[in-house]
């Protein structure tokens, strides 16, 4: 006994419309599972975008803390090493402001994207080291 036995006799009871329907039903299976496939694949894609764009929003805040973080330090220094005339150019309660406020702002991507990233912990560990090193150095 042939193992297509059944699907040949299947094939010769039917009409030539119910075979037609049947072939198409029969094509149309594997090409519903490769548009599933494929727009599931399109979906993960996007996330992975969504992710990235996010990241580069939340990286934008954090190089603006970067960027005003050695100008404090410096000035810093310089108060600590008393020296009178670079304290009386310096503008380091200008700098401090400018340090809270980079801060804030990331506060504020932080609170919105902040848990979706994963980042929220890491970034609360890293504002209480920055307040701790502000209190040191006031």
């Amino acid at each position: 006994m042939n193992c297509f036995s059944p699907a040949v006799t299947l094939h010769r009871k039917l009409k030539f419309p119910h075979k037609v329907i049947l072939m198409g039903f029969l094509l149309l299976v594997p090409l519903l599972l490769l548009v599933f496939v494929f727009v599931g694949k399109i979906n993960e894609e996007i996330a992975a975008a969504d992710r990235e764009r996010m990241g580069v929003e939340y990286s934008v805040e954090l190089r603006k803390l970067l960027e005003q973080l050695p100008r404090y330090r410096g000035l810093v220094y310089l108060k600590l090493d008393e020296d009178e005339l670079a304290i009386e150019s310096l503008k380091i309660d200008q700098q401090l402001a400018a340090v809270q406020d980079a801060v804030r702002d990331i506060d504020t991507v932080n609170w919105s994207i902040g848990k979706e990233l994963q980042v929220s912990d890491q970034w609360t560990r890293l504002k209480s080291k920055l307040k701790a090193v502000q209190s040191e150095s006031s």
